[in-house]
Protein backbone atom coordinates (compact mmCIF):
# COMPACT_ATOMS: atom_id res chain seq x y z
CA UNK A 1 0.00 0.00 0.00
CA UNK A 2 1.81 3.58 -0.84
CA UNK A 3 1.08 6.23 1.48
CA UNK A 4 -0.49 9.40 1.35
CA UNK A 5 2.58 11.53 0.89
CA UNK A 6 4.26 9.37 -1.71
CA UNK A 7 1.15 9.05 -3.86
CA UNK A 8 0.86 13.18 -3.91
CA UNK A 9 4.49 13.77 -4.50
CA UNK A 10 4.07 10.82 -7.58
CA UNK A 11 0.94 12.97 -8.49
CA UNK A 12 2.49 16.54 -8.60
CA UNK A 13 5.40 14.94 -10.21
CA UNK A 14 3.46 13.77 -13.22
CA UNK A 15 1.32 17.06 -13.29
CA UNK A 16 4.62 19.10 -13.41
CA UNK A 17 5.94 16.65 -16.25
CA UNK A 18 2.82 17.49 -18.39
CA UNK A 19 3.00 20.88 -17.65
CA UNK A 20 6.73 21.36 -18.53
CA UNK A 21 6.04 19.16 -22.00
CA UNK A 22 3.10 21.30 -23.19
CA UNK A 23 4.61 24.78 -22.34
CA UNK A 24 5.74 26.21 -25.27
CA UNK A 25 6.62 29.63 -23.10
CA UNK A 26 8.57 30.74 -20.11
CA UNK A 27 8.58 33.25 -17.85
CA UNK A 28 11.56 34.43 -18.95
CA UNK A 29 10.32 34.49 -22.13
CA UNK A 30 6.93 35.98 -20.88
CA UNK A 31 9.23 38.73 -18.98
CA UNK A 32 10.99 39.77 -22.20
CA UNK A 33 7.75 39.79 -24.20
CA UNK A 34 8.82 37.06 -26.54
CA UNK A 35 7.59 33.23 -27.42
CA UNK A 36 9.34 30.62 -27.89
CA UNK A 37 8.13 28.62 -31.16
CA UNK A 38 9.36 25.42 -32.58
CA UNK A 39 12.84 24.85 -30.35
CA UNK A 40 15.02 22.38 -30.90
CA UNK A 41 18.24 20.83 -29.58
CA UNK A 42 20.23 18.96 -31.94
CA UNK A 43 23.33 16.93 -30.76
CA UNK A 44 26.51 15.55 -32.36
CA UNK A 45 29.75 13.98 -32.04
CA UNK A 46 32.96 14.55 -32.12
CA UNK A 47 35.73 11.69 -31.90
CA UNK A 48 38.83 10.34 -33.63
CA UNK A 49 40.84 7.02 -33.01
CA UNK A 50 44.67 6.60 -34.65
CA UNK A 51 44.50 3.80 -37.05
CA UNK A 52 47.39 1.72 -38.68
CA UNK A 53 47.36 2.07 -42.13
CA UNK A 54 47.93 -1.37 -43.73
CA UNK A 55 44.72 -2.75 -41.82
CA UNK A 56 42.85 0.08 -40.46
CA UNK A 57 42.86 -1.23 -36.83
CA UNK A 58 42.86 1.26 -33.99
CA UNK A 59 46.67 1.21 -32.45
CA UNK A 60 48.16 3.07 -29.49
CA UNK A 61 51.71 2.16 -29.90
CA UNK A 62 53.39 3.76 -32.43
CA UNK A 63 57.64 3.32 -32.39
CA UNK A 64 58.78 -0.01 -30.25
CA UNK A 65 62.34 0.16 -31.31
CA UNK A 66 64.96 -1.95 -29.75
CA UNK A 67 68.53 -1.35 -30.32
CA UNK A 68 68.74 1.93 -32.60
CA UNK A 69 72.59 2.44 -33.05
CA UNK A 70 73.95 6.00 -34.36
CA UNK A 71 72.95 7.06 -38.32
CA UNK A 72 70.10 3.53 -37.63
CA UNK A 73 66.66 4.80 -38.05
CA UNK A 74 63.12 3.56 -38.05
CA UNK A 75 59.86 4.29 -39.76
CA UNK A 76 56.66 4.39 -38.34
CA UNK A 77 53.09 5.47 -40.36
CA UNK A 78 49.44 5.81 -38.45
CA UNK A 79 46.54 7.84 -39.92
CA UNK A 80 44.16 9.64 -38.13
CA UNK A 81 40.80 8.56 -38.70
CA UNK A 82 37.45 11.03 -37.75
CA UNK A 83 35.15 8.73 -35.84
CA UNK A 84 32.50 11.06 -35.40
CA UNK A 85 30.29 13.77 -37.18
CA UNK A 86 31.89 16.91 -36.68
CA UNK A 87 35.30 17.61 -38.85
CA UNK A 88 38.05 19.17 -36.40
CA UNK A 89 40.86 20.53 -36.21
CA UNK A 90 43.83 18.60 -34.06
CA UNK A 91 47.69 20.17 -32.75
CA UNK A 92 49.86 16.85 -32.80
CA UNK A 93 53.19 17.19 -30.48
CA UNK A 94 55.86 14.90 -28.88
CA UNK A 95 56.12 15.00 -25.41
CA UNK A 96 59.16 12.88 -23.36
CA UNK A 97 57.66 10.81 -20.13
CA UNK A 98 60.23 8.60 -19.36
CA UNK A 99 63.81 7.98 -19.69
CA UNK A 100 67.30 9.45 -20.43
CA UNK A 101 67.18 13.29 -21.21
CA UNK A 102 69.96 13.25 -23.28
CA UNK A 103 69.29 10.44 -25.50
CA UNK A 104 65.74 11.96 -25.89
CA UNK A 105 66.99 14.49 -27.04
CA UNK A 106 69.39 13.16 -29.70
CA UNK A 107 67.00 11.80 -30.86
CA UNK A 108 65.70 13.33 -34.72
CA UNK A 109 62.58 13.00 -36.55
CA UNK A 110 61.38 13.58 -39.47
CA UNK A 111 57.43 13.81 -40.69
CA UNK A 112 55.34 13.62 -43.80
CA UNK A 113 51.93 14.72 -44.01
CA UNK A 114 49.94 13.65 -46.14
CA UNK A 115 52.79 12.70 -48.18
CA UNK A 116 54.56 16.05 -47.93
CA UNK A 117 57.53 16.94 -45.89
CA UNK A 118 56.08 18.67 -42.60
CA UNK A 119 58.78 18.80 -40.25
CA UNK A 120 62.82 18.02 -39.89
CA UNK A 121 64.22 18.51 -36.32
CA UNK A 122 64.43 17.48 -32.81
CA UNK A 123 61.94 14.97 -32.06
CA UNK A 124 60.98 16.82 -28.71
CA UNK A 125 60.50 19.78 -30.65
CA UNK A 126 57.84 18.40 -32.85
CA UNK A 127 54.89 20.48 -33.11
CA UNK A 128 51.98 20.64 -35.98
CA UNK A 129 48.50 21.61 -36.51
CA UNK A 130 45.71 19.51 -39.52
CA UNK A 131 42.59 19.54 -39.58
CA UNK A 132 40.13 16.33 -40.57
CA UNK A 133 37.92 17.74 -43.34
CA UNK A 134 35.85 15.94 -45.63
CA UNK A 135 38.80 13.27 -46.41
CA UNK A 136 37.50 11.97 -43.23
CA UNK A 137 41.41 10.75 -42.38
CA UNK A 138 45.26 12.16 -42.63
CA UNK A 139 47.81 10.49 -43.14
CA UNK A 140 51.52 10.90 -41.26
CA UNK A 141 54.70 8.89 -41.45
CA UNK A 142 57.45 9.22 -38.86
CA UNK A 143 61.24 8.96 -38.99
CA UNK A 144 63.39 8.57 -36.08
CA UNK A 145 66.82 8.38 -36.25
CA UNK A 146 70.21 8.64 -33.86
CA UNK A 147 72.89 10.42 -35.55
CA UNK A 148 74.94 10.72 -32.54
CA UNK A 149 77.74 8.35 -31.48
CA UNK A 150 78.62 9.35 -27.74
CA UNK A 151 78.64 6.34 -25.91
CA UNK A 152 76.91 7.92 -22.71
CA UNK A 153 73.91 6.98 -24.82
CA UNK A 154 74.43 3.76 -25.65
CA UNK A 155 71.95 1.49 -23.94
CA UNK A 156 69.28 3.80 -22.45
CA UNK A 157 66.00 4.24 -23.37
CA UNK A 158 63.03 7.00 -24.20
CA UNK A 159 59.57 7.05 -23.52
CA UNK A 160 57.51 9.56 -25.63
CA UNK A 161 53.73 10.12 -26.60
CA UNK A 162 52.47 11.62 -29.41
CA UNK A 163 49.65 13.58 -28.44
CA UNK A 164 46.57 14.36 -30.65
CA UNK A 165 44.59 17.08 -29.48
CA UNK A 166 41.94 18.90 -30.91
CA UNK A 167 40.92 22.65 -30.77
CA UNK A 168 38.42 25.32 -31.85
CA UNK A 169 40.40 27.99 -32.87
CA UNK A 170 44.17 28.22 -31.40
CA UNK A 171 45.98 24.83 -30.50
CA UNK A 172 46.10 26.19 -27.05
CA UNK A 173 42.33 26.79 -26.60
CA UNK A 174 40.66 24.26 -24.00
CA UNK A 175 36.28 24.30 -23.65
CA UNK A 176 33.50 22.80 -25.77
CA UNK A 177 33.38 19.55 -27.68
CA UNK A 178 37.23 18.31 -27.53
CA UNK A 179 39.09 14.73 -27.73
CA UNK A 180 42.63 13.75 -27.11
CA UNK A 181 44.41 10.27 -28.11
CA UNK A 182 48.18 9.07 -27.10
CA UNK A 183 50.49 7.60 -29.34
CA UNK A 184 53.26 5.81 -26.89
CA UNK A 185 56.37 5.27 -28.23
CA UNK A 186 60.12 3.58 -26.79
CA UNK A 187 63.02 4.06 -27.97
CA UNK A 188 66.00 2.12 -26.65
CA UNK A 189 69.59 2.83 -27.75
CA UNK A 190 72.06 -0.11 -28.83
CA UNK A 191 75.87 -1.01 -27.63
CA UNK A 192 78.62 0.16 -29.51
Amino acid sequence: MINTRISLTLFLTILIGLGLIYTEATDADLSAGLSAVGNSLNATTLEFSNRDTANDAKSSLLFNTFGLIPNGFDIKAIRVKKDGHEYFKYHLSAQKTAGDDILCNELKLEVWHNRQSEYNGKLLDFNANSAIDDQNKDDWIFFVSLLNDDKNISVKFCEFDFEFKTYRNNPGENGGFSDRELLKSRITSGSW
